[in-house]
């Protein structure tokens, strides 16, 4: 069982559950939420997070690319990781945001967690 706290935002309910549970199985606290603008809320009011898993594209006010770009201003020390179904978000996601892994979906849970992994251990390893 590993340890550590993933925050993943994403629109798609179905597939948030899915990350959430599977990364739960891999022993990970999950916060998990539906938009950008509920992240940015959850992560100001304190909440607890090693690293955040965000979809690129969702619907209101702040995408994936906003919930990274307030990352960056305010809590620049936190790993972001990115997906999207579209391949040139990826690719702005990436040069852009600065991030350090991005996923095309369809992804498999499986590769997130591997992700969370590495980014978790390395920042242990840090310390």
């Amino acid at each position: 069982m590993r340890g550590g706290s993933v925050l993943v935002v994403e629109d798609d309910v179905f597939t948030r559950f899915a990350v959430g549970d599977h990364l739960r199985d891999c022993g990970y606290d999950v916060l998990e939420a539906e938009t950008g603008q509920q992240a940015i809320d959850l992560l100001t009011n304190g909440a607890a997070v090693d690293v955040v898993f965000t979809d690129v594209q969702m619907p209101g006010g702040v995408d994936g690319f906003g919930v990274v770009r307030w990352l960056r201003e305010h809590r620049p020390e936190l790993p972001v990781l990115v997906a999207s179904g579209h391949a040139l978000a990826l690719e702005l996601a990436s040069k852009l945001c600065d991030v350090r892994s991005a996923f095309a979906k369809p992804y498999h849970e499986a590769q997130v967690a591997a992700a969370v992994a590495e980014l978790l251990d390395g920042k242990a390893a840090a310390l």
